[in-house]
C-alpha cells in the first residue's frame, strides 16, 4: 500500500483543475554509485558499483522560469569497501564488504529553465530522503570465510532512512523528451550504530525521460488577465 500511495497522490494532483498546467515525467537511467566511508575518522578504500534509477516526477509552474519538481525514484545503489580499521558494523573481524541497497527516494526538487524557448537547458536541485526497501551485504572475514546476509536496520544497525542533496543538469525538448545528468551527495550515514562507520552515499548518473501533458509549460493562459 505504501508503494501505491505516491502514485495515487501524483494522479490526484494532476487531475485537479488547479493543476492543469502540470506535467508528469517518467525517466530512467544508469548511475555509478559509491560512498564516503570512514571508521573513527580514518578513510577506508571504496570501489564503486553500477546502479540504476527509475523516477516519476512533476513539473509545476511556480514563478516565471522557476518550477516545483517533486520526484519519487527507485534507486539501486551500492559500493565495496576494504576495511583496514574494524568496527562493530559490519563486524570487527570483517576485512571486505560488498553492499547493495534498494531505495525509494522522495525529493521535493526545484527546477529552473535556463531559457523561455520550448527546447531549453534546465537545472534541478533540492534535498532528498532515501528510504531503504531492502539491503544485502557480502562479507569477507579475516580468516578467509565469506557470508552473504540481509542487512539489519535499527538504532544499533543500518539506518533505514538517510538524507541527500541532489543536483541535476539537463535538456528538455519541445516534444517532451528530456535528458539529464545527476549527482547525489549523501548527508546522512547508512550506519546507525554510534560505534560503527560513517558511510555516506555518492552517485553520479545519466537518465532519459519523457513528459506527459502540455507540450510547452512555459506558455501560460493569460486571457483572463488580458480581459481585465
Amino acid at each position: 500500500m505504501n508503494k501505491i500511495l505516491p502514485l495515487i497522490t501524483f494522479g490526484i494532483l494532476y487531475c485537479l483543475p488547479g493543476f492543469s498546467q502540470n506535467k508528469i515525467g517518467l525517466s530512467g537511467g544508469v548511475q555509478s554509485t559509491t560512498a564516503s566511508y570512514k571508521v573513527r575518522d580514518k578513510k577506508q578504500s571504496t570501489e564503486g558499483k553500477v546502479g540504476a534509477q527509475f523516477a516519476i516526477s512533476m513539473k509545476v509552474p511556480f514563478d516565471n522560469q522557476l518550477f516545483f519538481a517533486p520526484t519519487i525514484s527507485y534507486n539501486l545503489r551500492g559500493f565495496k569497501v576494504q576495511l583496514t580499521d574494524s568496527a562493530v558494523i559490519p563486524g570487527y573481524n570483517v576485512v571486505n564488504n560488498d553492499l547493495t541497497f534498494h531505495t525509494i527516494n522522495i525529493a521535493p526538487l526545484f527546477q529552473i529553465d535556463l531559457s523561455k524557448e520550448p527546447s531549453h537547458l534546465f537545472v534541478r536541485f533540492g534535498p532528498g530522503v532515501d528510504v531503504v526497501v531492502k539491503g544485502k551485504e557480502d562479507l569477507i572475514f579475516k580468516d578467509g570465510k565469506t557470508e552473504s546476509r540481509q542487512m539489519k536496520f535499527g538504532s544499533e544497525y543500518y539506518s533505514p532512512i538517510t538524507t541527500n542533496a541532489i543536483l541535476q543538469f539537463g535538456y528538455e525538448s519541445q516534444g517532451g523528451f528530456f535528458i539529464f545528468g545527476h549527482y547525489d551527495h549523501g548527508l546522512g550515514s547508512v550506519n546507525n550504530n554510534d560505534f560503527g562507520p560513517d558511510a555516506k552515499h555518492r552517485a553520479l548518473g545519466l537518465s532519459l525521460g519523457f513528459y506527459f501533458g502540455r507540450k510547452n509549460p512555459n506558455v501560460f493562459d493569460t486571457r483572463a488577465l488580458d480581459a481585465k
